[in-house]
C-alpha cells in the first residue's frame, strides 16, 4: 500500500444551531477519523486544522463560530470570476 494524504471532511457547523458543543461533538468524529487514516499509514488532514488558527490569528474573537462577516465585522465579499461579490 502507497501512503496518501486524505482530506477527512465532514459537517462542522451543519445541525449545530452554533451549538459549541455539537461543534465539538463534529470536529471530534472528523479527528477519529483521522486517527484511523493515520494509524493505517496515512497523513489525514482536516481542513479546520488549517483555518481554524488562521482565523484566530486574524483576529477572531470566536474562531469556532464562522459568520457572514469578516474578521473586521464588516459584510464578507468574495471574489468570484474577478469580481468582488457579497
Amino acid at each position: 500500500m502507497k501512503p496518501q494524504m486524505i482530506l477527512v471532511a465532514g459537517p462542522y457547523r451543519s445541525g449545530t444551531d452554533d451549538d459549541p458543543a455539537l461543534i465539538a461533538k463534529n470536529v471530534e468524529a472528523m479527528t477519529e477519523a483521522a486517527l484511523l487514516l493515520f494509524r493505517a499509514g496515512h497523513l489525514p488532514v482536516m481542513g479546520e486544522w488549517f483555518a481554524l488558527p488562521l482565523i484566530q490569528h486574524a483576529g477572531s474573537a470566536a474562531c469556532m463560530r464562522w459568520s457572514n462577516h469578516d474578521h473586521r465585522g464588516q459584510p464578507a465579499t468574495s471574489i468570484v470570476d474577478g469580481e468582488r461579490r457579497q
